[in-house]
Order: C-alpha cells, then structure tokens, then sequence
C-alpha cells in the first residue's frame, strides 16, 4: 500500500445450507474449524473418511473445533433445536495448505534476505494476471522459505516507502502479509500469514488510497482516489510459529491497511470497490505529467 479487507487454508467449500465452515492453521500440526452462519441450536461437529458415512465427534458442541491437519478426513457440523428443524453446514476437506512450488522456491531465493524483490505493476500483462488472482494458504511449516519470503518483503516495502505490502505485489500468490501498525509504539512493520477479515464496522470512512502496484506519473496515468473503508475490523491470521491469532484493530488507518491489503490475496485492486471515489484521472506523457498527488502507498 502506498504511504499517504478472513482467514483461510486451501479448502473444498460446498454450500449447502446458510452455515459454512471455516478453517484456519493453529499449529503445524493442527487446524481450527469455525462455523459461520450459527444463529441458534445445538451444534454437532462430525466427521467421515468418505463424506458419506459420518460419525459424531464427542464434546465437539462448539463454533470453534480443532483437528489434525490432514487431506484424508472430511467435516461438517450437524445443527438442530427445539422444533426439530436441523441444518447441515457445508463439507470441508483439503485442509492442509499446499506445499510451496519450485517456481514459488526459485523466485522467494532468487536473491538473499536484504535484497528487495520486484514489486509488480497492474499495467504489465504478466504481472496484471498474477495481481488478478486469488492466493492461497501458506505452508507455515515450511519455515526456511517464509522466513525468507518474510525478510524479502519486508527489504521491499521500506525500500518503497510504503506502509503495507502483499505477497502477490511480489509474484507470489500466497496469503502473506506485512501492515505498518500505526496503533503501536514506534509504528511497527509486522507479518501476518493466511489473515481474513471476519467482522467489521458498519460505518465506513473515505480515505485516499494508492498502491505499489499501481505506479503513477511520468508515463503513467495521474490517480487521486479515495476509497470507502470500514472504520475498524477483527482480524485472524497466524504468526511466524503458526499460532493462531485474532484481534479487532480500531486505529482507522491501520484498519485500512489491513483492508488494503489483504483485498490483494483475492485478486482485489482499491479502484475496484463499489462507492470508491475516483476524483480525477489524467493520461499524461512522460516528462508532461502533473504532480497532482496520491494516496498512500501500500
């Protein structure tokens, strides 16, 4: 994001009612199921090694539920209440996030950790499709090429000068994240993996916006826009060890950040958003342009 938005892993959601499940790394080892859409009665989680036979899981009663991280088991949760009605939520299965590709490995070591990577740009065809494309889920346990991906982004941004950085603005289309905390001493530049926005404000805001991979001037068309975003939201991601994390961020600024960025892991551009405000938008030559500003790079 230029200096001036729910947590998932790879999985197979097959609507079936108005509940769904969720899932979300706690550990290496381990994933967290929610269940959105619960209004009321009595929650049931089960599971199957075919999703046809199911069996009841004992104790497990909750919204939240956690199970070993595998491809070889299959979820749902089974409500029902007083009047006998009963909802099943969709069936998840796959939840264990993908391994990184060699071609993922080849550009995250194509250079050392103080090296910044290249940031792509929306108006270059190979780079627009990668920055058009959904993420998904980073293999958390695979820790030597996070940590490199982690270092690497993070040259990127401060190199930048922006205030927040996605993995895909890198080539990579993985759920990684870096927010400069606004809301913290010192304003800090943290990392966050696999986050998702789960709830948010009702009332929104409008705030100028740009981005790293939306250059302007000089041969570029000139962008002042403004974008309507939520005033705050709870978040979830998991951190460098995995854990799993979720908090309400209420700084407005940071909140858009947030936003900003993790609209990038669904392939989402900030001129893209419904009510966004494009004020003014100027094709101009290089050499001839105006210096009529930006929003805040992230």
């Amino acid at each position: 994001m230029k200096n001036i938005t729910r947590l998932y892993l790879t999985v197979t959601l097959l609507i079936i009612s108005f509940f769904s499940v969720q899932s979300q790394t706690l550990k290496c080892d381990s994933i967290v199921l929610c269940l959105t859409g619960y209004d009321h009665g009595t929650i049931q989680w089960q599971q199957s090694p075919d999703s046809i036979n199911w069996t009841d899981i004992s104790g497990a009663d909750t919204v939240f539920i956690t199970v070993l991280a595998n491809n070889n088991t299959y979820y749902r949760v089974y409500v029902s209440d007083s009047t006998c009605n009963a909802e099943y939520s969709d069936v998840i299965f796959n939840i264990r996030p993908a391994a990184f590709t060699q071609q993922e490995i080849d550009t995250i070591f194509n250079d050392t950790s103080t090296v910044a990577m290249r940031v792509m740009n929306i108006y270059l065809q190979p780079d627009s499709v990668i920055l058009r494309t959904s993420s998904i889920s980073i293999p958390v346990c695979d820790t030597v090429t996070v940590e490199r991906l982690r270092a690497r982004m993070r040259k990127t941004v401060i190199q930048q000068q922006g205030v927040g950085i996605a993995a895909p603005q890198v080539g990579i289309l993985r759920r990684a994240v870096y927010v400069k905390r606004y809301d913290k001493p010192g304003y800090p530049f943290e990392f966050y993996l696999n986050p998702r926005i789960i709830s948010h404000s009702d009332t929104t805001f409008l705030d100028p916006d740009g981005c790293l991979s939306v250059p302007t001037g000089g041969s570029y068309p000139q962008w002042i826009t403004q974008t309507y975003r939520w005033i705050w939201v709870w978040v979830e991601y998991n951190q460098m060890d995995g854990t799993y994390k979720k908090e309400k961020i209420i700084h407005q600024f940071t909140s858009h950040i947030f936003q900003h960025e993790i609209d990038h892991l669904y392939g989402v551009l900030y001129f893209d958003h419904d009510g966004a405000k494009k004020l003014k938008i100027i094709a101009s030559g290089a050499g001839t342009s105006m210096a009529i500003g930006s929003g805040n790079k992230r």
